[in-house]
Parts: structure tokens; C-alpha cells; sequence
């Protein structure tokens, strides 16, 4: 590690790679695949908002001795119910419930609003509708797929894709049977064009 660090001499390592045999490069992503991909991002984000605020409501709930049911449709069918039903629950409480609930109805709008996009986005797409048809795939993760990788025919010369997304060789997807061994090559085996 050289001392005094500054740009010329931090740039001079990364002239010096570019040169090497071997050497791949990333491709650009084209803004289309951008936006799909800024799609499952928020979604992501909305569905870890929309988990906590459930988190959030049933914690409240618990400490008043109400206990919903499981499933976050639960929050929005049984919740109203329950705390209406209860007796002798200050007007503070109830109050703090329902601003609770209102943000929770607001994220779960936003997450099935955006996974509405992902599915009308999917069958204009001739790379995503050729991976959808991977059983366990479906539109979501076939969307997912195309959008994350630039270009499919690095993982045909035997390249990763990200690490614990049950895609890379010797790893199964989730839903796989135990013992196979598929890799993203039957996934991105569809289209040449991605």
C-alpha cells in the first residue's frame, strides 16, 4: 500500500486492471431495466415499512391485551373490530391504533400498487415472459431477474449472480426440490436478447 494517498496515484491501479487479460467489464443497464429495477427496490422498502408498522400495531395491541391473528390481512379486517369491541380503552389509545392503522392501509396501498406495475410491466416484456416460465419463478422474480442481470449470457459462460439469491451454481432456489441443483443457466437459458 503506497502512502500518500491522492487521485493520480489511487487512478493508476485502475488504468493498470483495465489493460490485464481477462478482464471483464460490467455492461450498462438501459434506463428501462433502471426503472424496473427502481420498482422492486421501493416495493422492497414498502414491504419492510408495511411489516413494521403490522410489527408496530400489534405490540400496541398486546400491551392493551388484544392479540390479532397472524397474516397482515388480519391487521386490516380484525384489528378495527377488535379495538372497537374493547372495553375500557382510553380514547388516547384508540386514537394512537387508528393513526397506527391509517399508515398501515397507506403502505399496503403502496406495495399492492407497485406489484400491480410489476405484473402490467411483465408481459411487455419478452425477456421477463421467457423467465416467468421457470416453475417458482413468476412475474415478480422473472422482472427481478431481468432487471439485475445486464446481460444473461454471462451467467451462460458460467458467471454468479448475486450471492444467497439461490441462483448461483450449487445453490438451490427456494421451492426447489432438495438434491436439485439447478442453476441460473435454466433460468436465463430463454432469451438471447437480455
Amino acid at each position: 500500500m503506497k502512502t500518500n494517498r491522492n487521485k493520480a496515484r489511487d487512478a493508476a491501479p485502475i488504468g493498470e486492471s483495465v489493460v490485464q487479460p481477462g478482464i471483464r467489464f460490467v455492461p450498462v443497464k438501459s434506463v428501462a431495466r433502471k426503472v424496473v429495477l427502481s420498482m422492486h427496490r421501493v416495493g422492497e422498502a414498502s414491504v419492510r415499512r408495511r411489516t413494521a408498522q403490522a410489527s408496530w400495531i400489534r405490540r400496541l395491541l398486546a400491551e392493551i391485551g388484544l392479540v390479532p391473528p397472524a397474516g397482515n390481512g388480519n391487521i386490516v379486517s380484525k384489528v378495527p373490530a377488535m379495538v372497537d369491541a374493547a372495553t375500557g380503552l382510553a380514547a388516547k389509545t384508540r386514537e394512537f391504533v387508528g393513526r397506527l392503522m391509517e399508515h398501515f392501509t397507506v403502505l399496503d396501498a403502496q406495495v399492492q400498487e407497485l406489484e400491480r406495475q410489476i405484473r402490467a410491466w411483465h408481459p411487455g416484456s419478452e425477456c421477463s415472459r421467457q423467465r416467468g416460465k421457470t416453475p417458482g419463478l413468476g412475474p415478480q422474480g422473472a422482472s427481478a431477474s431481468v432487471a439485475s442481470i445486464a446481460d444473461a449470457s454471462d451467467l451462460k459462460r458460467g458467471g454468479k449472480w448475486r450471492p444467497g439469491s439461490g441462483w448461483c451454481r450449487g445453490e438451490t432456489r427456494s421451492g426447489a426440490k432438495p438434491g436439485c441443483r439447478e442453476s441460473a443457466n435454466v433460468a436465463t437459458r430463454s432469451c438471447e436478447a437480455c
